[in-house]
């Protein structure tokens, strides 16, 4: 299964797959979203954290911020990979 994310009950839940972006580097885009978001991170199954963001704001799109967060994820994983 893939990453994946979709917005429930007006928060974010977001699926991410711990082989492809490790948890430190979801928990350091986590950090850069803390002002925006209260963020909950859980282990799941099958290397996976599920990561609830729930905005701090009404006037954050639920739509595109999920898929902003893992645009960022991305860029943390790729900038440590050049390390």
């Amino acid at each position: 299964m893939k990453s994946k994310v979709e917005v429930k009950n007006d928060e974010i839940v977001i699926l991410v797959n711990t082989l492809f972006y490790p948890k430190d580097n979801v928990i350091n885009t986590a950090d850069k979203f803390n002002d925006f978001f209260w963020i909950q991170i859980e282990d799941g199954e099958n290397n996976f954290l599920s990561l609830t963001l729930k905005p701090k704001s009404n006037e954050i799109r639920l739509d595109t911020a999920g898929y902003e967060f893992m645009n960022h994820l991305l860029s943390d994983v790729k900038d440590d990979m050049g390390d």
